[in-house]
């Protein structure tokens, strides 16, 4: 486990800054371990981890956000990237920071769907044509509602109509 000391700062919301040296340094790892056979795009926003976000966590929790900023934070990490998504492939170190952790107890923030603090490194976003990216969201539509599309006449019918898009689509250039 590698330990990591660095501040927050806030910029459209509170994050941990990350040095460009070390998230350059596990983008290389990626450029070499796909054999750069991927157009890959770095976050926009260049290297942090996000503490709070205003599309998430709401414009008033984010701007009580602010009080943080200037503050030392530890970010520990083990320095395995991991690789996931639905449409496309998104590449990111997992964090733990504890201090982020108690700031958001502290700002009551609770969400269920929370998979943890991460650098995202990554994605293959700027890879797809318009038409995969419709073809992969339809796919990822119908994988993850089949038991709609089988329990019901609507369902059955939308389906093959999604169905028959997804076959033109196909066939353009993908």
């Amino acid at each position: 486990m590698f330990e990591y000391k660095t501040r927050l700062y806030y910029d459209n919301g509170l994050k941990i800054k990350v040095e460009q040296e070390l998230f350059d340094y596990y983008f290389w790892h990626i450029l070499k371990g796909t054999n750069q056979t991927l157009s890959l795009c770095k976050p926009l926003y260049g290297s942090h981890i996000s503490v709070t976000l205003p599309n998430i966590h709401g414009c008033e929790t984010v701007e009580a956000s602010k009080k943080y900023a200037g503050e030392e934070v530890t970010i520990k990490y083990s320095g395995e990237i991991f690789q996931g998504g639905s449409w496309f492939v998104n590449y990111w170190l997992p964090m733990y920071c504890e201090r982020a952790g108690e700031i958001k107890d502290e700002l009551g923030i609770v969400e269920d769907n929370f998979l943890g603090f991460h650098l995202t490194i990554c994605s293959n976003k700027a890879d797809m044509s318009p038409n995969k990216k419709m073809y992969n969201a339809l796919k990822n539509i119908v994988d993850n509602r089949l038991e709609y599309f089988n329990d019901s006449q609507y369902g059955k019918a939308e389906l093959k109509e999604l169905m028959a898009y997804m076959r033109t689509l196909k066939k353009q250039p993908l």
